[in-house]
């Protein structure tokens, strides 16, 4: 999808802006207008460029509000006015500004980078910029006249001056850049030469993006889709109930009430999901939403919790417009901000941009965005399964620090959000998973017979201390020791897919038991002191049977201890069966 054209409105007036910034210009759409009332004419332009304005008006006062007037319309304005820079300076070589000597410039010497600085402070302007035209390298300039002169350009008395060269910046013009928050990036320094730049207040505060008055998707969007009765009596109906390992050495209360702990978040629970439209939306780099420059709640999911302050992450993808500025159209938002996670990826995100494009698509839209983050790894591997083969579907990849505008947004609050303590059962998730063996062109046999371990090795969060002596006694059973990294998506797919069993300890890794068969079995080994159903529920979303040990020893950090011979017992008992 190509970016959008930024488009200029200049006022012809003064100097012949056009001329000078003939490369910066030159692939925007341009308007011109004779004066400032005829702005009107093009009140969605992006940038305005004005010249003479500030130096001919009547006060510093004067200056200040027409300058707030445009800043009010525009997201960037570009002031050129008469140059003051290096003016002492100029003075004490014995030579001024022509520009001094016009009555009309009321104002010259006032309208410098101070100037625009406190304006910006004011106008909730994010930056600005200021570049020079027409250097002076010599006093021998016909823009420079003597300080004693009242008169126009000193031409028979140019080659009498003394043949002084100039060594600070001295130019006939300059142009200021005053950005705001939904300004496009504006460089002029093809045309002009820069001088100085300054960020005057982040990105995000300059356009007053506060995580104030938070409001629900549900209460400020419309809700396009929900989980009906009829699916979760069907999900209630296909579901098996998990099975848990029990360990004879557990009899303390201490191992007890963990136990009880287990068994109570293993209980069945579902979640009902739900598509929601928000209008006037702005997408951020970690997944953050606002509409109507309202904050949506729950699209800061774990911030509050991993973060010290959720500004950080936020207001931090709040740096840079994206190239294409805005979306038109439907728009999906495919991700949090824990994306890079493979479990949060596949349960999360991927789920939740494939049940709105579903809505979509039921309802015969055929081109749709899907606003993402950079997609690289699994993550690519995953969308290029399910949206490659689709013209219709354009991906926009987004930066840490990018954001991008869309009015027409569709976003699953209940996937992508925060909403319960603990992952939930989703009735969607099986046609989510059918979807990805489908497209992924994977062979599936009818009786899987694979014992397979997944193997932590190559991690180091919660790493399983006697991991070693665990893989050599799994492996004299006759199981296949397997380490994912390295693996592509469609590897790891078929190897979950084909396997009759599956043991692992917590982790993303195992994530994908999604893709498991209904008469499969995921063993997960499950550290005591960090208790998580997540990939339990997509074992269950799957149709095979999910088992789980506790395990009571930790190690050192967040290291733990298996019972191996209890690992073994089940393993044979599994083959026996």
């Amino acid at each position: 999808m190509p970016k959008k054209s930024i488009s200029v409105t200049i006022v012809e007036y003064g100097f012949n802006v056009r001329d000078i910034l003939q490369n910066f210009l030159k692939d925007k759409i341009v308007n011109e207008v004779r004066q400032e009332n005829d702005c009107s004419l093009y009140p969605d332009s992006d940038v305005l460029i004005c010249s003479l304005e500030l130096t001919h008006a009547e006060n510093a006062q004067d200056a200040v509000e027409k300058a707030k007037k445009y800043l009010e319309k525009y997201p960037a304005v570009i002031f050129c006015e008469p140059s003051s820079c290096s003016r002492d300076k100029l003075k004490d070589l014995g030579f001024k500004s022509i520009h001094e000597n016009f009555s009309e410039n009321k104002m010259f010497g006032e309208i410098n980078f101070q100037f625009f600085e406190n304006l910006g402070l004011q106008s909730h302007v994010a930056s600005v910029s200021e570049y020079g035209y027409e250097a002076a390298y010599h006093v021998r300039s016909t823009y420079l006249v003597p300080v004693e002169s009242t008169g126009g350009v000193d031409y028979d008395g140019i080659s009498r001056r003394p043949d002084l060269p100039i060594r600070f910046p001295v130019f006939n013009v300059e142009f200021f850049v005053l950005s705001k928050f939904n300004a496009p990036a504006i460089n002029l320094a093809a045309d002009v030469e820069l001088l100085q730049f300054k960020t005057l207040q982040p990105n995000a505060s300059a356009g007053d993006m506060l995580l104030t008055n938070f409001k629900s998707p549900h209460e400020i969007g419309e809700v396009c889709y929900e989980t009906s009765d009829e699916s979760i009596a069907e999900l209630r109906e296909r579901t098996k109930d998990p099975i848990y390992v029990n360990d004879d050495n557990a009899a303390n209360d201490l191992f007890r009430a963990k136990i009880d702990e287990w068994l109570k978040l293993t209980s069945f629970a579902f979640e009902r999901q739900s598509v929601v439209k928000l209008d006037k939306c702005i997408i951020t780099g970690c997944g953050f939403l606002y509409s109507h420059n309202n904050p949506v709640a729950r699209s800061d999911y774990l911030l509050p919790y991993l973060t010290a302050s959720i500004y950080n992450p936020i207001w931090g993808s709040l740096q840079k417009l994206h190239p294409m500025r805005k979306v038109e159209g439907p728009v999906i938002v495919a991700f949090n901000h824990l994306y890079t996670n493979y479990y949060h990826f596949l349960a999360e995100c991927l789920n939740a941009t494939y049940l709105a494009y579903r809505q979509l698509a039921s309802r015969g839209v055929e081109k749709i965005s899907i606003v993402t983050f950079k997609l690289k790894g699994f993550a690519k591997d995953y969308f290029d399964i399910l949206f490659s083969k689709n013209e219709n579907i354009s991906i926009i990849e987004l930066t840490e620090s990018e954001y991008i505008h869309a009015d027409e947004v569709y976003y699953a609050p209940e996937l992508l959000g925060f909403t319960t303590p603990q992952p939930c059962l989703i009735a969607e998730r099986l046609d989510f998973k059918n979807a990805i063996l489908s497209h992924s062109g994977v062979e599936v046999q009818t009786n899987p017979t694979d014992i397979i371990y997944i193997s932590r090795c190559d991690t180091s969060a919660r790493r399983i201390c006697n991991e070693n002596e665990l893989m050599l006694s799994l492996e004299k059973l006759g199981v296949k020791i397997v380490q994912l990294t390295g693996l592509s998506v469609k590897e790891q797919i078929s190897m979950f897919a084909n396997a009759g069993l599956v043991i692992g300890g917590h982790g993303a890794g195992i994530s994908n038991s999604l893709f498991m068969q209904k008469n499969s079995t995921m063993l997960e080994l499950i550290q005591a002191s960090y208790q998580n159903v997540g990939p339990m529920r997509l074992t269950q979303s799957s149709g095979a049977q999910y088992v789980s040990m506790l395990f009571f020893q930790d190690g050192e950090g967040d290291s733990w201890y298996v019972d191996i011979n209890r690992v073994c017992r089940y393993v044979k008992k599994y083959k026996v069966l």
